[in-house]
């Protein structure tokens, strides 16, 4: 008699044992709109509060552009997504900008 084993790995797990690394990018460029560029940080700021944001897990960092580049913070601030999605919720649109 011989007695064959086989593990399954689905995608979920094999992702879960290795740290990811995501960056957020907001165009907050004056053709986008102020109301336009608050829908996209509402998003961003709900996809974030739903992530396992911790130094061993998921890091996010946030980019904004609008003709240069606007960092808003790195992978390394931020280690939960309460204080992350809390500081995407306090970006400010710019006004100095080119369209």
């Amino acid at each position: 008699t011989t007695t064959t084993t086989t593990t399954t790995t689905t995608a979920s797990q094999a992702c879960a044992q290795e740290p990811v690394d995501i960056v957020f990018v907001l165009d907050a460029s004056g053709s986008v709109t102020q109301s336009n560029f608050d829908i996209a940080q509402s998003f961003v700021s709900d996809i974030v509060s739903s992530l396992d944001v911790s130094p061993s897990a998921i890091r996010v960092a946030n980019m904004n552009f609008h003709s240069i580049p606007l960092p808003q913070f790195d992978f390394d601030d931020f280690s939960s997504a309460a204080s992350a999605s809390n500081a995407i919720n306090n970006f400010v649109y710019p006004t100095d900008r080119s369209y």
